[in-house]
């Protein structure tokens, strides 16, 4: 991603110094159980979506016809990455601009999924991985820009079961195995080599 000017910066943000235009075009950044805003920023400036899938290959072993071959299997879609860049400004709001990089790091920190919500498609449970935040004379000392580092989290559903081990009916009936010897012969065996 090509890093912005401070035109387009200021182009983003809108020509109204202190105006919420959060979430404008359907640009959103929210909590996956409560469907609330993350945090308040002034622009959702940019977004990057990657996936990929992977071919799973099996080696085969060597024999008259196959010599040192493989299997090629099934395709299976690795999580996606996506890469979000927000901007807050913080003219004329005091404290928001830390409380706008503390609301990033809860996120970072903890386990909470968002979902990116974009004007073409809606992206649900990521974990946000990463952030970086510049501040520059250039753009503005009253302009945070911040890259997150986002990817998918899925869940998967476990469940567990119980089998019990059925006892005879009559314990002396039940089949009898020779499994070798016990501990006492291999110790009387042991003792008679020395």
């Amino acid at each position: 991603m090509a890093i912005p000017t401070t035109a387009d910066l200021r182009h983003a943000i809108g020509q109204v110094a202190g105006k919420d235009i959060t979430g404008i075009r359907g640009w959103q950044l929210l909590d996956h159980k409560t469907s609330k805003q993350i945090c308040s920023f002034t622009s959702f400036f940019g977004f990057e979506h990657a996936q990929k899938a992977k071919v799973v290959d099996y080696p085969v072993e060597a024999d008259a016809l196959n010599s040192g071959s493989f299997y090629t299997y099934n395709k299976q879609l690795e999580p996606f990455k996506d890469t979000v860049t927000l901007i807050k400004d913080g003219i004329n709001l005091p404290g928001q601009k830390e409380k706008f990089l503390q609301d990033l790091e809860k996120y970072l920190h903890g386990l909470d999924t968002v979902d990116i919500i974009t004007p073409d498609k809606t992206y649900i449970n990521c974990l946000i991985e990463g952030n970086t935040y510049k501040k520059t004379a250039a753009d503005g000392a009253d302009l945070i820009l911040v890259t997150l580092s986002i990817r998918e989290i899925r869940e998967v559903q476990t469940s567990t079961s119980t089998s019990y081990a059925v006892a005879p009916n009559n314990p002396s009936s039940a089949d009898t195995k020779d499994l070798g010897f016990n501990a006492v012969q291999r110790l009387n065996l042991f003792v008679q080599d020395f």
